[in-house]
């Protein structure tokens, strides 16, 4: 179960000594590094994605969702993850204080603590103004920005694996 959520900047993250109890999601931007976190961290989630925002417009400019998920921006794979990571926390009989960093602290890190606070029915402390409504809309809802019947395409695509297997004889 979660008890708290808040969000921090990558420079707080990094300061702090891991804590029994205490879950740490990060987010990074893509391809920079890799976040010099405290050793210890359990359990810890690391996703990489940028400080995006999308709408219609920018779906249009680029030429559709798939063109906008090969550019790497925040999309359904990392909220699935986000989300699958957070469902983990909730259905442990174990309580957890999760915190929830991004570069600046500011934007994508607040609409992950904002979606766990509405989720779990917590309190939420802090600058709540320049939360990345992308990164909301899509922990409400992955598909948020893809086509109609997309989420249905996804799960009818053969794994990697699976194609690898195939592409070798291995499966049918």
């Amino acid at each position: 179960m979660i008890e708290s959520v808040a969000f921090m900047s990558e420079k707080a993250a990094c300061a702090l000594e891991p804590r029994p109890g205490t879950a740490l999601l990060s987010i990074s931007n893509p391809g920079v590094h890799t976040v010099p976190l405290q050793e210890g961290w359990s359990p810890l989630l690391r996703v990489y994605f940028p400080d995006a925002g999308c709408d219609a417009g920018m779906l249009n400019f680029l030429g559709g969702y798939d063109k906008y998920l090969a550019l790497g921006f925040p999309n359904h794979e990392h909220a699935l993850a986000m989300r699958a990571f957070i469902e983990s926390l909730r259905q442990s009989s174990s309580p957890y204080h999760l915190l929830v960093h991004c570069h600046a602290g500011r934007s994508r890190s607040v609409a992950v603590a904002k979606y766990v606070a509405d989720l779990c029915s917590l309190p939420l402390e802090g600058d709540l103004s320049r939360l990345n409504e992308t990164v909301l809309n899509l922990m409400r809802d992955p598909y948020y920005y893809a086509p109609v019947g997309y989420a249905h395409q996804v799960q009818l695509r053969p794994s990697a694996k699976h194609r690898l297997l195939r592409f070798f004889g291995l499966a049918r």
